[in-house]
């Protein structure tokens, strides 16, 4: 599908506003770009006042040019929808690396989310001390919605300020209407619930709203309803970290402190002061932590489906422990939104191992399509049995340590060829009829095959297989099974039993667009 000069290849998200696509675009001698497109949704194509609003912030949003903001590359119109074309970003948003630590036993590193932080207030401060190029007029811009689903993180550890669809620069024409809070609840703080004349510490509370909550793995407010939490936010005090996470150095518990304030004027002034105390705290672990401890960080607990988990960083660059985390629930939740309340996590010793999964291989031919359910089953099983996070000496009594994910019975594959799995016997499949055959050979294994719309992630026993569309076909033992499909931007999480036959191919057609699901 062709949309302006860019052609559509996938469907990432649907939302209240637009819709996004991976996309495209080609030019002269074999130029080609990969990128993402936002559409605006047809009935607000329609609406003169929303276009015009859209039109202003993106043409706002576009001049922010610096390495931690997402780039907008081009905004216009086609076939009577307009769209913005973006950066696309290869990893995790901040969200979700969080959702994927918290299943595998706990928060994140607090150095490794202070480097984050910092990063972010970069993009930040830049975009709060923009100026009108040509006058050097501030404009005095404020993000206003901060959270972990628009802290977007790159395979290489960049770490990308996204969506200032909401920001407001003080010489725009159209404004919030009054009484419409724009922003999530939980990373407001107390002067933007009550519609006050915001500046840049909103931006500077909302990024400590995230900080905490990646080193506690909870929010400072939690409650059961908005107006609730409205009320904790603006006359409750923040359950003290410490409270949470006994371990978390002192320098940490001080920035929590001072960035969640109440009132502004005890908080950060801006977004430097506030990286200057994390790059402080950074520099008191001895031990330097760069992008490269980020991207291994991400590699590690949100790896890519078709990618084996990399090695891990020299050993005179980081100390390496024998700390292990191990998945304590037997059936993984689907990311959400918005994350439950929660206990602390316990130690680390006191995690149960994983469970077991069936021996699940990706068909050997054609050659593309092996790998990588191996890669999507075997990192989350070696999760269980080896490796952990990136460490900076000083803080190994909290945290676990980088390790290679590698089984004692592997052997790694040659450069430029497909991983081979392990020689391990064939599990009997969940569901099984009593009495059914294990099955011996692989001509007995059953062929799967899944075609969801418009897209969804794709688990088998908690643990995630892969996504469709996309998803090559997979050769699993007969039996019954029980695979998930989730799309949490449609908000559904849709369940079906599937009876694989021997040398039968199962097909599994789910549009999840017209289903009656439970919200994941």
């Amino acid at each position: 599908m062709q949309v302006g000069k860019y052609q559509l290849i996938r469907e990432l998200a649907v939302g209240g506003m637009a819709e996004v696509f991976l996309a495209r675009t080609a030019g002269p001698g074999g130029f080609e770009k990969q990128l993402v497109l936002k559409r605006i949704l047809p009935h607000l194509a329609r609406d003169p006042a929303f276009i015009q609003m859209f039109l202003g912030e993106a043409t706002l949003a576009a001049r922010l040019t610096h390495p931690n903001i997402v780039q907008i590359f081009d905004f216009g119109e086609a076939d009577g929808t307009y769209y913005l074309a973006m950066e696309y970003i290869d990893g995790p948003s901040l969200r979700t690396l969080l959702d994927d630590s918290l299943r595998l036993g706990g928060p994140l590193p607090p150095v490794v989310c202070a480097r984050i932080i910092a990063a972010a207030c970069e993009g930040l401060a830049f975009a709060h001390d923009f100026a009108e190029p040509s006058t050097g007029t501030p404009l005095h811009i404020v993000h206003r919605d901060i959270s972990p689903d628009n802290l977007l993180l790159s395979r290489q550890g960049a770490v990308k300020v996204a969506d200032f669809g909401i920001a407001k620069a003080s010489g725009q024409q159209h404004r919030t209407q009054t009484g419409m809070i724009k922003g999530k609840l939980a990373y407001m703080p107390p002067e933007q619930i009550r519609n006050e004349a915001l500046d840049r510490r909103v931006d500077v509370y909302s990024l400590g709203v995230v900080f905490y909550e990646l080193v506690t793995g909870r929010r400072p407010f939690n409650a059961p309803t908005d107006a609730s939490l409205m009320h904790e936010i603006l006359f409750e005090s923040a359950t003290p970290a410490a409270q949470l996470q006994p371990s978390l150095p002192e320098p940490v518990l001080r920035i929590l402190e001072r960035v969640l304030a109440k009132d502004r004027d005890q908080r950060y002034p801006d977004c430097t002061a506030l990286q200057g105390d994390l790059e402080q705290y950074i520099l008191s672990t001895g031990r330097p932590v760069t992008t490269q401890h980020v991207a291994q960080l991400i590699a590690q607990v949100s790896p890519p489906v078709q990618a084996a988990p990399p090695p891990a960083l020299p050993l005179e660059d980081v100390p390496l422990t024998d700390t292990v985390i191990r998945s304590r629930e037997p059936e993984l939740p689907p990311r959400t939104q918005e994350l439950p309340s929660r206990e602390p996590p316990p130690e680390r010793g006191e995690l149960d191992a994983p469970p077991a999964l069936p021996t699940v291989k990706a068909r050997a031919a054609p050659a593309w399509k092996s790998g990588r359910l191996w890669a999507a089953l075997g990192g989350a099983v070696l999760l269980g049995v080896g490796g952990g996070y990136l460490l900076p000496e000083g803080e190994d009594s909290l945290q676990p340590t980088l390790m290679p994910h590698t089984a004692p019975s592997e052997t790694p594959a040659p450069a430029g060829t497909e991983p081979t799995p392990p020689p391990e016997p064939v599990e009997p499949a969940p569901g099984a009829q009593a009495g059914e055959a294990r099955p011996t050979q692989e001509e007995e294994l059953g062929v799967i095959i899944f075609d969801i719309k418009p897209s969804a992630v794709i688990f088998l026993q908690g643990k995630r297989l892969g996504t469709s569309p996309g998803m090559p076909p997979v050769d699993i033992p007969p039996g019954i099974y029980t695979f998930k499909f989730v799309n949490k931007k449609l908000r559904k999480s849709v369940e079906r039993q599937i009876e694989v036959k021997a040398g039968a191919t199962a097909s599994v057609e789910v549009d999840l667009r017209h289903e009656e699901a439970r919200a994941p």
